[in-house]
């Protein structure tokens, strides 16, 4: 970071100024003090945290030295802040030099920017980790922070960083099928879910269409460790008279059993790590009470026999 401000924006700022790209117009948005980061609109002082991207993209700070410059830290190779799309054709061009070198790591914007939402100072699950509890409603129940409104926030933004991973999934023709009892429907899902966010081989880009779409086109998909639900209320064993309807209860799913049970190789590779800890635990049952030996006994030979029915398939 120090070596991109020194070097890599300090040149494209020269080449900024050389153009008159800073130099302040009626539309400039000028912070003039950089200690109280505000700006003047409609005859009054606006915070900048008050203001949205693109108008936070024409703000312009003062310099020490008098000289103005934008007040954004990331610079494209003109000397003006990164768009969003921009920043995408970054992540798109990383993705593509990891995929030619054999690299399995992919990664997008919106994966950093829930990553930052979920996990900055104040924030809900720093909060959930101080008190050893993982979720979020166990969370708020200790520290009472469901009136500051970054609960929803945070479910907004694991809301559609699911559906855009779905969105890419659906995408994906060289991925292995998912497989399990509802396999051959989750990947009808995916297929519908594509034929409306893929186009020219790409998923949207344009975050704002892409979430317009995700709300029409719900899949009622939901990936875990160990399954991913291909959730139908009807036949769903994890729901309860007093229970909500519309979802799954992701901590009393039933993979063995239920029939909206889908497998992703991931959801396979924890499921084998989940069975050898299994037998880890019974090689030595001599020392286990009878009815803990009992139950792992159980669950030993029904991921036993679940995990022999839905091998997974590679995708023609």
């Amino acid at each position: 970071m120090c070596d991109y401000m020194e070097w890599d924006r300090a040149e494209m700022l020269d080449y900024g100024r050389s153009r008159g790209f800073y130099i302040p117009t009626r539309r400039s948005l000028l912070v003039e003090d950089p200690a109280a980061p505000r700006v003047r609109g409609g005859g009054r002082w606006v915070p900048v945290v008050r203001l949205d991207a693109e108008e936070r993209r024409q703000l312009l700070v003062t310099t020490a030295d008098g000289r103005w410059e934008p007040a954004m830290v990331w610079l494209n190779q003109w000397g003006l802040p990164m768009t969003m799309s921009g920043w995408k054709q970054v992540f798109a061009d990383a993705n593509a030099r990891c995929r030619a070198q054999g690299v399995d790591v992919k990664a997008t914007p919106h994966m950093l920017r829930h990553w930052f939402i979920a996990r900055r100072s104040g924030g809900t699950i720093p909060g959930a980790l101080q008190y050893r509890h993982q979720r979020i409603q166990m969370f708020e129940g200790y520290a009472g922070t469901g009136d500051s409104g970054f609960r929803d926030e945070v479910e907004a933004e694991e809301a559609f960083g699911l559906d855009q991973f779905l969105a890419e999934l659906g995408a994906d023709d060289d991925r292995p099928s998912l497989t399990g009892p509802a396999g051959e429907e989750a990947e009808a899902r995916l297929a519908e879910l594509a034929r409306h966010t893929v186009f020219d081989g790409r998923v949207v880009t344009a975050e704002a269409r892409l979430r317009r779409i995700l709300a029409r086109h719900d899949t009622r998909l939901y990936p875990g460790t160990f399954i991913t639900c291909v959730y139908n209320p009807d036949r769903a064993l994890c729901r309860t008279s007093e229970g909500p309807a519309d979802q799954p209860v992701m901590a009393d799913r039933k993979p063995p059993v239920c029939r909206n049970t889908a497998l992703t190789p991931a959801n396979l590779q924890a499921l084998t790590g989940h069975f050898a800890r299994l037998e880890d635990a019974l090689s030595d049952s001599d020392r286990l009470a009878p009815y803990v030996r009992h139950r792992l006994e159980e669950r030993h030979r029904a991921t036993a026999a679940f995990l022999t029915c839905h091998a997974p398939e590679t995708a023609e």
